[in-house]
């Protein structure tokens, strides 16, 4: 570990340079003690250089051999200059809003302080800039006489400026929506764990900004900067509760960015009632201004994890602080205790009080204008989380109907095709369970050994068809909805019965797959083979992605 810590910047001397913390700082000095007595080389065989400044405020010289992997019969390493201040040490923060509804950019000295500012060279902490106005405060919350943000009651609604009571007919979406930065929210902590012992540190990881919050420069580059969201539970609307077949509880979106030189990467996980953070995604390098969603599909305590570091490498001094992820929002939907920036309709349930909203039953969309239910038409779903109008019934695709609920579109194992000499009719009953299907393994170019495992339910189950994928429609083209099936991926068929094709579309989405995942399954009828058939991947594989 200590070898790693302490590398030269071409790597030809892994126990000489760069070491910043105080136990390299021992390490070398027991290295220097263990070499005396040995021949030095001769000057022409190295030459010096100066390690970033360690904890200790201070800059070592020590020689680098010309040879790569020469670490013997070199000068000790010597305690050089102090560390001059410079832009690299400092950061920007806004202040909160005071009684005058007034906020200050600030300049601070990044925590510990390993530099000098009255040495020779040093970079002043820029003037704190002036005071302005501040923002307004985020959807949901409203603004007190001492200019504090607070929330909305529940049944009301803002903008980030007055609440406003719910109309008759409608109830709060309620949730929460951070876009402005002048104070961390009280259910969001930021800290920074050592990327070398892994050990908190007790330092502020991200920095207010106004209408962003960013990375904070960290005691080392190789520091995880920590952001985390808490959310004590989830409150889905009566309609989505009604639809027992739909997974998601909820869903938070988030826009960010990262600006990096070196190999920056941004963690970003998802924890269950106080489980290990599971990693969700991880974006390396910079990546511009951009748009992320992820569903919750159980209603418990989730903690949202976002994790910095703007190094892999063990570096332990501050050479990459110009490098940084911003989150410009967070939105989470459906927050229990949460805040409404604005109210949707509901069905309207009359009582001797007066009305008051209810849930449809499932299948049910909710007319706008008097607040009834209706039944979406055959042969048509309902989205749970926009059940308002009659176009939320959205039809299904060809070769397949609604399940009772008009939760999702399924095929019952029968198909017709009419062609002008003759109409097939297809029954595919024996293929109503779920089966498996396993190809051969398969290496990444690093060497990683994989396999593709699929797992099939095609026809009759009107419960769950395939995990995260909606079958779009069966039928006998190649195309439909923009998924296409590639004949060459099959032998042709020659018995004169044209295949049927089942395509399924998943509209989760990774870094690898941004517009989701489709895949089609093909049927080909042989008359002269008995049942129960078999199952055959195509001749080529997609690669691992």
């Amino acid at each position: 570990v200590l070898a790693s810590e302490a590398t030269t910047q071409n790597g030809s001397c892994p126990l000489l340079l760069g070491a910043m913390e105080d136990r390299a700082l021992i390490f070398l000095k027991h290295l220097g003690q263990h070499q005396k007595g040995l021949g030095k080389g001769a000057k022409s065989e190295y030459h010096y250089e100066y390690t970033a400044c360690d904890s200790t405020g201070s800059r070592w010289r020590v020689a680098v051999p010309h040879t790569p992997g020469l670490c013997t019969s070199l000068p000790d390493p010597v305690k050089g200059t102090e560390c001059s201040c410079t832009d690299k040490d400092y950061f920007y923060t806004h202040t909160a809003c005071d009684a005058n509804g007034e906020t200050q950019l600030m300049y601070k000295w990044a925590v510990p302080k390993i530099c000098g500012e009255n040495l020779q060279g040093a970079v002043k902490l820029p003037a704190s800039g002036v005071k302005t106005r501040c923002p307004p405060c985020n959807p949901g919350f409203f603004k007190t006489n001492n200019s504090t943000c607070e929330p909305c009651p529940y049944g009301s609604y803002s903008n980030g400026s007055d609440c406003a009571h719910c109309p008759a007919g409608t109830e709060p979406a309620v949730g929460f929506e951070y876009k402005w930065w002048n104070t961390l929210p009280s259910n969001m902590e930021t800290t920074v764990l050592s990327g070398i012992n892994f050990e908190y540190k007790g330092l502020t990881g991200w920095e207010v900004a106004g209408d962003h919050i960013y990375t904070a420069v960290g005691a080392s580059d190789n520091d995880f900067m920590i952001l985390t969201l808490v959310v004590p539970g989830f409150r889905p609307p009566q309609s989505v509760m009604a639809d027992t077949e739909n997974k998601e509880v909820a869903r938070i979106t988030f826009v960010f960015e990262t600006i990096c030189s070196v190999n920056c990467e941004l963690y970003f996980m998802v924890g269950l009632n106080s489980r290990t953070n599971t990693p969700v995604e991880t974006w390396k390098g910079t990546k511009g201004k951009q748009s992320y969603t992820y569903t919750i599909e159980e209603n418990a305590t989730v903690s949202f994890t976002w994790a910095f570091q703007r190094t892999t490498l063990h570096e332990t001094g501050r050479k990459y602080t110009n490098d940084v992820a911003k989150i410009y929002s967070i939105n989470v939907t459906n927050v229990m205790g949460g805040v409404a920036s604005y109210c949707r309709p509901c069905a309207l349930e009359a009582s001797d009080l007066g009305s008051s909203c209810t849930s449809c039953p499932a299948g049910h969309y909710i007319d706008r204008d008097s607040g009834t239910c209706h039944l979406c038409p055959p042969n048509t779903i309902l989205k749970a989380h926009q059940p308002y109008g009659a176009q939320a019934c959205v039809p299904c695709g060809p070769g397949t109907k609604n399940n009772k609920i008009h939760s999702l579109c399924y095929n019952d194992c029968t198909f017709s095709r009419n062609t002008p000499t003759r109409v097939f009719n297809y029954n595919f009953s024996a293929l109503a369970g779920t089966v498996s299907l396993a190809g051969a393994p398969s290496f990444t170019s690093k060497g990683l050994k994989y396999f593709h495992h699929f797992t099939l339910s095609l026809c009759g189950n009107q419960r769950e068809l395939i995990e995260s994928s909606d079958l779009t429609g069966v039928s006998t083209d190649m195309t439909l909805d923009g998924i296409i099936s590639p004949a060459e991926l099959f032998h042709p068929e020659s018995s004169g019965i044209p295949d049927i094709v089942f395509f399924f579309r998943s509209n989760d989405v990774t870094q690898s797959c941004s517009s989701g995942r489709s895949t089609t399954i093909r049927l080909r009828c042989n008359p002269m083979k008995a049942a129960p058939g078999s199952l055959q991947l195509p001749r080529t594989l997609p690669p691992f992605v």
